[in-house]
């Protein structure tokens, strides 16, 4: 249970964040019900009872709209390959593959540098471009690509609405892109995001060999 002060922090904390945005209780029900139909029809119990609350006729209407029905119907190309709205800034949209994936590729890359020395550095640059592309292709399978289309749509219409054309336009353009069941390799979002995340764990695994390697401290 919530107390009025407690709630109270809760909003104006809310208000302060840049990346929260306010709609309607028509919408809100009408995103969140879709959101639950997409998951094999899963409903929280606190769902289930905020909705026992408000009379059914109230959740007829809801249940009718459609928020997304304003969306682009075809896939904008060019959209697509500009993916720096969703790389960066408020409507970034990070995302990465499971903690033992991840593990997986790491090691997958750590073992393409760590090999012969001799090794043209272009092979190595190939072989880690190709643990990318596995990378974020595995991380767009199953319901992690349809929670991703509705994310993205969502996403679309929130920029959309605030006058921000192009982050809603690579928004709608990846979600299209996704549901049309391409490969996250040939998603840039997607790959983009699977890069950094290797990069990233790549530099600090490389580092910690390295002070591993070091003398102590005396």
């Amino acid at each position: 249970v919530t107390s009025r002060s407690q709630a109270r922090r809760i909003l104006n904390d809310a208000k302060g964040d840049y990346r929260l945005f306010e709609i309607g209780f028509f919408e809100a029900v009408a995103l969140l019900e879709r959101i639950f139909d997409a998951n094999v029809g899963q409903r929280p119990a606190e769902w289930k009872h905020l909705l026992s609350q408000v009379d059914q006729g109230t959740l007829n209407i809801a249940r009718k709209l459609d928020p997304l029905r304003v969306l682009a119907t075809e896939l904008d190309e060019d959209a697509l390959y500009c993916p720096s709205p969703l790389l960066d800034g408020r409507w970034a949209c990070p995302f990465t593959a499971s903690d033992a994936q991840l593990d997986g590729f790491l090691r997958k890359v750590m073992n393409i540098l760590a090999g012969d020395e001799d090794a043209e550095r272009q092979d190595q640059r190939s072989g880690v471009e190709q643990v990318v592309d596995d990378a974020a292709t595995a991380c767009l399978q199953g319901s992690e690509r349809q929670t991703w289309v509705f994310g993205l749509n969502i996403v679309a219409l929130l920029a959309s609405r605030t006058g921000n054309a192009e982050a809603a336009a690579v928004a709608r353009a990846t979600a299209l892109a996704l549901l049309a069941g391409r490969p996250g390799q040939d998603i840039p979002w997607a790959r983009e995001w699977s890069s950094r995340h290797l990069a990233y764990a790549t530099e600090y695994a490389q580092e910690v060999s390295r002070q591993a390697r070091s003398p102590g401290d005396s």
